[in-house]
């Protein structure tokens, strides 16, 4: 159990030492450029639920990575091999303050339309003018 790597102790101060926190600036571009490579690893290793994940826009705010995902089951998907991302990222970009924030795409309700005053009403919502169709033609609306 000793071959596990502990942090180094300096002996005089009795402190850990660590490595220096990295922290280059980057653009987009060259978060794109890295993203693609990454996608492109993984389709290289036939892991497609990582391609399917990753495969779609990011967004940069600061250090924050945003990706938009369709559902919950992406989300723990993408936490399996977050960690590994990370670091792929990080250590490219030199910067050890990157990020991943996730969020889930909200699905409009859709409605289901039944009755013909249902259908008349998604109709005039979408196009006005059938109302006043419907008053010159003198026509009624019934259920």
């Amino acid at each position: 159990m000793n071959n596990l790597k502990q942090p180094q102790k300096n002996s005089s101060t009795n402190t850990e030492i660590s490595e220096p926190q990295k922290n280059d600036s980057f653009t987009l571009e060259n978060l794109e450029k890295l993203w693609q490579n990454h996608l492109k690893q993984c389709k290289e290793k036939g892991l497609l639920n990582h391609c399917l994940i990753l495969d779609r826009p990011i967004t940069l705010e600061n250090e924050i990575i945003h990706l938009k995902l369709d559902n919950v089951i992406q989300e723990d998907q993408l936490n399996e091999f977050k960690l590994e991302l990370l670091e792929y990222l990080r250590t490219n970009l030199k910067n050890n303050m990157v990020n991943i924030k996730v969020s889930i795409k909200k699905e409009e309700e859709i409605k289901k339309i039944y009755t013909s005053r249902e259908k008349y009403i998604y109709l005039n919502e979408k196009f006005p003018q059938l109302d006043q169709l419907r008053t010159r033609l003198g026509l009624d609306l019934y259920d």
